[in-house]
């Protein structure tokens, strides 16, 4: 989990106090993390907001995810971000102001039941990312935009 350097001592508090050793579930607590790349390649499953750069990397790295889009974003621009890897059967959104621990568990329950169906499903969905050619695209513009 990464939470910020500003929550990460309260944090640190709540989470050992919900510990308990008889659950399954592995994770650590970071302050931020410089190498992303090296964390995607362990992981299994996103829980996020949903920013540009979040949802280019889940693109990306091909990691199902459980978005929750930070809901103060200019133009509501983050759901939209969200919309994107929901609609390629990516993700799964749940609304800030319906996130608990309650619904955020049954949502990671439900992809994992039935032998993880969803999750295997979400999994195995390739998304086709066009390579765009930046600078291709702003030469032409340019050389277009000399002509007139």
């Amino acid at each position: 989990l990464i939470c910020g350097n500003r929550f990460f001592e309260d944090y640190s508090r709540r989470l050992s106090r919900m510990r308990n050793s008889a659950d399954n579930v592995i994770f650590r607590l970071f302050p931020y993390v410089k190498e992303m790349a090296s964390i995607y390649r362990v992981t299994d499953l996103v829980v996020s907001r949903a920013g540009a750069t979040t949802i280019a990397e889940l693109a990306i790295t091909n990691i199902p995810a459980v978005l929750v889009p930070y809901p103060e974003a200019i133009e509501n621009h983050q759901y939209f971000n969200a919309e994107y890897l929901v609609k390629n059967k990516k993700a799964v959104l749940i609304a800030d102001d319906e996130l608990s621990g309650e619904t955020l568990s049954g949502i990671i329950e439900a992809l994992l039941e039935n032998n993880c169906y969803q999750y295997k499903q979400m999994k195995a969905e390739n998304l086709i990312l066009n390579k765009l050619d930046s600078a291709a695209i702003i030469t032409a513009k340019l050389l277009e935009e000399r002509k007139s």
